[in-house]
């Protein structure tokens, strides 16, 4: 969706967010498999995913661009599976807040995640 705002060294952290968001609820799941895939397809060629400090996000994601951003991508990733864990939620939490981002603006993007997931499995009713 959004991953083109992103660098390429900002791919890397959200290709590795992405891999960890998608076991932290302790199993993986083909729809957040496939969110992941989808990732990748927009990224500038192939990447490795890299890992950072998360208290290293705010100078990476240092626009509101490149924040809102990954927290769509992660965002959609999570409600993929349509079970929004509780350690999905608390890593969230914590990326929101590593990057400054109020539960107000948070909670917004997170309808934003609901409403695109939905749109998108109409947009995939109406291919069959």
């Amino acid at each position: 969706m959004f991953v083109a705002n992103l660098t390429r060294d900002q791919q890397q952290v959200l290709l590795n967010l992405a891999h960890h968001f998608m076991f932290v609820d302790g199993h993986g799941d083909d729809r957040e498999l496939a969110v992941i895939e989808h990732i990748k397809s927009q990224c500038h060629g192939p990447l490795t995913p890299n890992a950072v400090e998360m208290t290293e996000l705010a100078k990476l994601f240092s626009s509101n661009k490149s924040k809102v951003s990954l927290m769509l991508e992660l965002l959609v990733l999570t409600l993929a599976d349509e079970n929004y864990h509780a350690n999905e939620k608390y890593l969230l939490d914590e990326v929101a807040a590593k990057l400054s981002i109020d539960a107000n603006q948070f909670d917004k993007l997170k309808i934003w995640a609901q409403r695109h997931l939905v749109l998108s499995q109409e947009a995939d009713n109406l291919m069959k």
